[in-house]
């Protein structure tokens, strides 16, 4: 295997050095194509010839031109900038994996927004605790039935009334006041 690879490293210097174009001419060719897709509209097009270079931050102006979400979401995912994936799936309605998305980028509260719309709440609470979302981690306790957690949420967040009346509730008692 290391005597092939010399050979072909051997193969591509000779022929640059006598002017046949080998791969090293390729990403000239691929540019010059990609500057004429870009002047023919085709922005779409361009960014894929960018995202196969690797050339994922020159893309995502252009996907957004085309307005090729999936793809922007892709490419941003490819650009490590998660949170602004999260909202492109969120657009497309795709609001599990934006809620993935959200999460990785540790925004919980956007992504347990996310998760109600997709119907899952008791996730969705647990998302809101993390944020600091104390009062609405409670309500939707205390909407899924689990008055004991709902009951916590609600004394943490400073709400010790709606804590009581929670528990009141729960036990099949009406608050007095």
């Amino acid at each position: 295997l290391g005597a092939a690879a010399a050979l072909l490293v051997a193969v591509l210097v000779w022929r640059l050095r006598r002017g046949k174009p080998g791969r090293a001419s390729a990403p000239a060719d691929t540019e010059a194509e990609y500057r004429k897709l870009v002047e023919q509209g085709e922005f779409e097009r361009a960014a894929d010839l960018l995202v196969e270079r690797q050339q994922v931050a020159r893309a995502l102006p252009l996907y957004e031109r085309a307005g090729a979400k999936p793809k922007l979401a892709r490419a941003l995912l490819l650009a490590k900038q998660p949170a602004r994936a999260a909202r492109v799936y969120s657009e497309l309605g795709r609001h599990a994996e934006a809620a993935h998305h959200f999460q990785s980028a540790g925004l919980w509260r956007e992504a347990g927004e996310a998760l109600l719309l997709t119907g899952e709440e008791r996730e969705a609470a647990e998302l809101f605790e993390r944020a600091g979302d104390l009062e609405r981690a409670a309500q939707l306790h205390r909407r899924l039935g689990d008055a004991e957690s709902a009951s916590r949420l609600f004394a943490r967040a400073g709400l010790g009334v709606a804590a009581a009346e929670t528990l009141l509730e729960s036990r099949g008692r009406t608050p007095r006041w």
